[in-house]
């Protein structure tokens, strides 16, 4: 998952600034309609990253308090 998330989400800039769109945009304009499915896949990708994450922190976690016990 962490993989995962971490590709997507930098492809998804990279797709982005391939077909020329803009990353600091707060409402894209019509001409940059791809704008939002961009944004949005990033978005995503960035979400199973740090659920990715915080599944790794979690075990790691706990199995370092078995192996301090």
């Amino acid at each position: 998952m962490f993989l995962i998330g971490g590709y997507g989400f930098l492809l998804a800039f990279y797709f982005a600034g391939a077909d020329s769109i803009p990353r600091r945009f707060a409402g894209y304009p019509r001409e940059l309609g791809s704008g939002p499915l961009y944004a949005f896949a990033g978005m995503a990708s960035a979400l199973l990253l740090l659920v990715g994450f915080i599944l790794y922190a979690t075990e790691t976690g706990r199995r370092w308090l078995r192996a301090v016990a």
